[in-house]
C-alpha cells in the first residue's frame, strides 16, 4: 500500500549577524524598569506589553524577520498578492528559575522568537507535536516506556531548540510550545512575535474598485 503524507508541520531557524544585540538589551532592560509588563505564559519572568513597530531600535530586526518570512510564504504557496508580515512583538526577560508554560498563539499564522541573549543552560524552546497520541507512554514493571523504536517526523513528540544569541526561530502559531527553566544565574532576553497576512493591492486594481463603486 502506498502511504501519503497528508498533513505536515515545519520550523525554520537562522542566526542573524547584523543585529545590534547590545542596543536591544539596553532598550529592553530600560523598558522593564518602567513597565510592569503582563503575565501570559511567563512564570517567574517578565514579559512586556506589545512593542511599537515604530521603535527605531527594532527597525533592523523587523527587516530581518520579514526577510526570513519570505521562504515560508513560498513554502505555503501563498498567492503573489499576499505577504506574511509581523503583526505584534513583545520582549521577554527570564531570570534564574523562570519558565514559559505550554501555550499556543491564537489569531496568528506563524510565530517566532529572536534571542538577544541566551546564556548556557538558560532554558531551551520545546515544540510539541500536535498529535497527542505521540505523547503516550506506558508503564512496564515500574518503568515508563514509549512504544516507538525509532522516532521519525511522524512520531517525534517534542522538538527542542537550543537558542543562541542572534538566533531566530519561526514556527506555525498553532503548535503548542514552552520554555524550559532558566538554570543559569544570568537573564535570558528574547523578543517574540506573531504574524498576519496582508494583501497588496496594485494601484490600477484600486482605481478599478473606485470606478466600480
Amino acid at each position: 500500500m502506498k502511504i501519503d503524507i497528508i498533513f505536515a508541520n515545519f520550523m525554520g531557524g537562522d542566526i542573524l549577524k547584523t543585529i545590534n544585540n547590545h542596543s536591544l538589551k539596553t532598550f529592553i532592560l530600560d523598558l522593564k524598569k518602567k513597565d510592569k509588563g503582563r503575565i501570559v505564559s511567563n512564570y517567574g519572568g517578565w514579559q512586556s506589553n506589545y512593542l511599537s513597530v515604530q521603535e527605531n531600535v527594532l527597525k533592523d530586526l523587523l527587516i530581518e524577520i520579514e526577510k526570513n518570512l519570505v521562504p515560508f510564504g513560498q513554502a505555503l504557496h501563498l498567492r503573489k498578492e499576499f505577504k506574511l508580515k509581523v503583526e505584534g512583538l513583545w520582549a521577554n526577560v527570564n531570570g534564574s528559575g523562570a519558565v514559559n508554560t505550554p501555550h499556543i498563539h491564537n489569531r496568528s499564522i506563524l510565530s517566532g522568537v529572536y534571542y538577544v541573549t541566551h546564556p548556557e543552560n538558560s532554558g531551551n524552546l520545546k515544540l510539541m507535536n500536535p498529535n497527542l497520541f505521540n505523547h503516550v507512554t506506558f508503564s512496564f514493571m515500574g518503568k515508563i516506556e514509549t512504544f516507538i523504536e525509532t522516532p521519525t517526523p511522524f512520531t517525534t513528540n517534542n522538538m527542542e531548540f537550543a537558542g543562541l544569541p542572534g538566533a531566530l526561530v519561526i514556527f506555525p502559531s498553532h503548535i503548542c510550545h514552552y520554555v524550559l527553566p532558566n538554570l543559569s544565574k544570568e537573564v535570558r532576553i528574547s523578543i517574540s512575535f506573531n504574524t498576519t497576512l496582508i494583501k497588496e493591492v496594485k494601484k490600477e486594481d484600486h482605481e478599478k474598485e473606485k470606478i466600480n463603486a
